[in-house]
């Protein structure tokens, strides 16, 4: 399916990667980098694509064509305040804004790291002080990637275990997830599971709407359950 921002679109291309043409006119601009897959969302004009066949999301910013980050999982939804991701085996709250900022600081490093290692392999043996001087940047900026890495890491709040990968939906503080048969609904604060119950199918579709869940299976099944007053 296709996604468009105000002056985008994005084509997400199944086992190719995502192509991304100017709205106006058609033209293409662009082909991101990264994995293929049928599933993508856009975030303001940043997109969230995947996830390949190594159940990752790529993160691609928007003017750029390299990704930014990538996320372990299958979906995701977006708020102002947080993400959350849904992958085969888990489902996990992100402080997304922390963490991208985090990983613009991380790629930055990184190409100060590219650049004095072109720069050394450039530089001749001769020149003993200036490949000394080199090595030893080099070495504190694996260092810093390092620490930046370990920082990305500790931007989830809370990490639980799920065995709904298939489908998710938010409603309001409530996290929805459809799998193989069932349904369950954790505490998007929390992370803490409130309920769950039977579906006749594979939940590939989550819709809420006037205090109600509809869940639709590859059955042909559409399930619509109400919370108890």
């Amino acid at each position: 399916y296709l996604l468009a921002s105000q002056t985008r679109l994005y084509v997400p291309a199944g086992r190719n990667n995502p192509v991304v043409l100017n709205r106006a006119d058609g033209k293409r601009i662009r082909v991101v980098s990264g994995q293929g897959g049928t599933y993508a969302l856009l975030t303001g004009d940043s997109l969230v694509f995947g996830p390949g066949k190594t159940g990752t999301l790529g993160f691609v910013e928007s003017n750029r064509s390299d990704q930014l980050a990538s996320f372990k999982g299958n979906h995701m939804i977006v708020t102002s305040e947080m993400s959350y991701l849904q992958s085969d085996t888990h489902l996990s709250a992100l402080d997304r804004q922390l963490y991208l900022k985090l990983a613009r600081e991380r790629r930055a490093l990184q190409s100060r790291q590219k650049t004095a290692a072109e720069e050394l392999k450039k530089t001749k043996v001769t020149s003993l002080t200036k490949r000394k001087m080199l090595q030893t940047q080099l070495t504190e900026l694996g260092k810093a990637i390092d620490v930046k890495t370990t920082e990305m890491g500790e931007c989830f709040p809370w990490r639980v275990a799920c065995e709904q990968p298939l489908s998710m939906v938010l409603a309001g503080r409530t996290l929805i997830t459809g799998g193989h048969n069932s349904i369950a609904a954790f505490d998007a604060g929390t992370g803490k599971q409130l309920w769950s119950g039977n579906a006749e199918g594979d939940v590939f579709g989550l819709a809420v709407a006037g205090g109600r869940l509809f869940a639709s299976t590859n059955r042909g099944v559409i399930h619509c359950l109400e919370t108890k007053r």
